[in-house]
């Protein structure tokens, strides 16, 4: 598993992805994890909790084949909307 940590302002946001399995923490979500599987995308479920706009990225997100692609994928969207990247793990 990979967790990315990002900020932008006093707003912090944390990322985990898990193979083809996206979960994010924010305040937002009331600090209570949404997930997604990139394998099966439900588009009103992310409608609802992260926008329409999230549906197309998620999408984006789906034809890449590797947690790396992934991974360098998602810090390239967060970075281009303001967040900066503060910490990368890997869990095994």
């Amino acid at each position: 598993m990979i967790t990315l940590s990002f900020v932008t302002g006093s707003a912090m946001r944390k990322v985990y992805l898990n193979g083809r399995k996206i979960s994010m923490i924010s305040q937002e979500t009331g600090f209570q994890p949404i997930s997604f599987d990139l394998d099966n995308i439900n588009e009103e479920e992310v409608k609802e909790k992260m926008g329409e706009d999230a549906i197309k990225t998620l999408r984006e997100i789906a034809k890449l084949e590797d947690e790396k692609s992934m991974m360098e994928d998602i810090k390239k969207d967060f970075q281009s909307t303001g967040w900066r990247l503060i910490k990368t793990e890997r869990d095994g």
